[in-house]
């Protein structure tokens, strides 16, 4: 159903899980604090970041997907 693989990797001192899904790049920073929550990010994942920081330190994880190829295309995404 779905071609996943994936690596785990240090990322100044966050814990970054990066991995495939369906083909295209996506990538996890979990806060130590974690809440269960998440904010997702398409692009441009550390421009323009600031809100994404502060929920960060509340306990969110954030998340990419890296579609950025992906503009006007008739197919879906995940």
């Amino acid at each position: 159903m779905f071609n996943i693989s994936a690596h785990f990797v240090e990322f100044m001192t966050i814990r970054k899980e990066e991995f495939k899904y369906n083909g295209y790049k996506a990538a996890v920073l979990f806060p130590d604090n974690f809440n269960g929550k998440w904010v997702w990010k398409m692009e441009f994942f550390y421009a323009f970041d600031q809100a994404e920081q502060e929920l960060f330190t509340k306990g969110y994880a954030r998340v990419y997907y890296e579609i950025s190829d992906m503009y006007g295309a008739i197919v879906r995404c995940g």
